[in-house]
């Protein structure tokens, strides 16, 4: 997931950071507007992650039991 947050950075306009640097903007308006250009790739990310989190807890689920007292993973005991 931190690969597509990366490449979402990386794919923003390489003429925007020396622009607003150039205009006056602070570190926390480059930041924003580096998060408002790459927000769609960002929350792609963000999702994905989530996704890939409940499918490990899903399977872990499924493959270790869940049978309290005796086949009872960490994952499992966490998620109930």
């Amino acid at each position: 997931m931190m690969n597509l947050a990366i490449a979402a950075v990386t794919a923003a306009d390489p003429r925007l950071v020396p622009t607003l640097i150039s205009l006056g903007a602070r570190s926390y308006r480059l930041a924003f507007y580096i998060a408002k250009q790459t927000r769609f790739i960002m929350i792609a990310a963000i999702i994905t992650g989530f996704g890939r989190a409940i499918g490990e807890v899903g399977a872990a689920m499924m493959v270790g039991g869940n049978i309290a007292g005796q086949t009872r993973t960490m994952t499992t005991a966490i998620a109930l």
